[in-house]
């Protein structure tokens, strides 16, 4: 029976999802963890980071909010719901994540807010960044969509800024299938986030409903001998096209119980992933053709997946389509930087950003769930060599 990879995402057992009641203390549960002051849970990362956004409106006359020129869509997106203004910076090439060189460049007196990106699981240079920001005066909100558990110094990303938010959705390392988590330090201003959530967030059961199907589905067709029905059927896995128009909803206490199960063993699952993260970087070592993102010093990523920039955008691509025929579940990430989507044209700036060009261009993940097996990466790591112009490795 053919075998084939989810891309990214969390295997759940069938004890995961038999949790229902266990869910009434996440916010709880989730603020010892983190450690957070205030905690809330939404219907997903976007309608956290938005709901944020509309407390800091009422704060600030300012308008500008900084995120980074190569990232999810759904960013600018949130930002532009807020009735606010995206303002790109460059990403650096060598780290995935926001350049504090050209952060410097972009902070003004209009900065309301800038959200720093933990791309791939690896923490931001938080202390450059925030000595940055304070200067302007305006607050910094994580986005820790991809990095839930990755540590800096060993303090948890979502700890270093004013505010955080967290996804749940399907493709991450914490999941219910969907969902998302504020997190705040001020009282004031969580007061503030509560006010929003009472005025334009309700749980809606048939929704919940439909949700929870697909979480039962998820945890039945993640398996790789059943994934690859998923992939049969006529859907658009690589679809970047999203709405401003995403919900605003509560999350249930059977999906509730579900997170808190799998958040009691995330420790353990970044454990994992980074073993064999580093197993591939190890039998990546000395290629010529790629290169891997730099961690800052004395942080530990998340490693949601692997991510390799291939030096020649055609040997990512060779790359992509020999390991996606082999069932390997490699992915593209975002395939453009913000400037290069034409339905954000109205919403983004656009620039140049050649470090955010350069990542999209090259940028080819590989899986590191607890699905992939020894002989997985060796065969990953085979087609990548094979198409850098190498023999397979030993």
């Amino acid at each position: 029976m053919f075998r084939e990879l989810p891309r990214a995402g969390t295997p759940l057992g069938w004890g995961d999802v038999a949790a229902f009641g266990s869910g009434e203390e996440l916010e709880d549960a989730f603020a010892r963890w983190l450690p957070a002051r205030h905690v809330h849970i939404v219907s997903s990362g976007r309608a956290a980071q938005y709901l944020i956004l509309k407390a800091l409106r009422r704060l600030s006359t300012r308008t500008g909010v900084v995120i980074p020129a190569y990232t999810c869509p759904t960013v600018p997106l949130a930002v532009a719901r807020a009735g606010l203004t995206v303002k790109l910076c460059d990403v650096s090439p060598q780290t995935g994540n926001l350049d504090p060189e050209r952060l410097e460049e972009t902070v003004t007196d209009e900065t309301l807010a800038v959200i720093p990106v933990h791309m791939s699981g690896i923490p931001c240079d938080m202390t450059a960044i925030l000595d940055i920001v304070r200067r302007c005066g305006a607050p910094v909100v994580e986005d820790c969509a991809q990095a839930a558990g990755a540590t800096l110094n060993g303090q948890k990303v979502g700890t270093f800024g004013d505010y955080a938010f967290f996804s749940l959705a399907r493709g991450k390392g914490f999941t219910a299938y969907e969902g998302g988590i504020i997190v705040c330090q001020s009282e004031k201003h969580a007061a503030l986030i509560q006010e929003q959530i009472e005025q334009s967030v309700r749980l809606r059961p048939l929704s919940e409903l439909v949700t929870v199907a697909k979480l039962l589905g998820m945890a039945l067709f993640f398996h790789p001998r059943l994934y690859w029905f998923m992939r049969a059927l006529p859907l658009d896995w690589e679809n970047e096209v999203y709405s401003m128009d995403f919900p605003l909803r509560g999350m249930g206490r059977f999906r509730k119980g579900v997170a808190q199960i799998v958040l009691g063993r995330l420790e353990n699952t970044i454990e994992e992933r980074k073993a064999r993260t580093e197993y591939m970087q190890e039998r990546l070592k000395g290629m010529d053709g790629i290169q891997l993102f730099r961690a800052p010093s004395g942080s530990c990523p998340a490693y949601p997946w692997l991510g390799i920039l291939f030096k020649e955008p055609p040997s990512r691509d060779e790359a992509y389509r020999r390991l996606r025929a082999a069932g390997l579940g490699p992915s593209r990430l975002f395939t453009r930087s913000l400037n290069y989507y034409g339905y954000l044209r109205e919403i983004v700036p656009q620039e140049r950003y050649p470090g955010a060009e350069y990542v999209a261009a090259r940028l080819l993940t590989l899986p590191t769930h607890g699905y992939v097996r020894g002989e997985d990466m060796d065969r990953m790591i085979n087609i990548v060599a094979e198409c850098l112009g190498y023999g397979r490795r030993s």
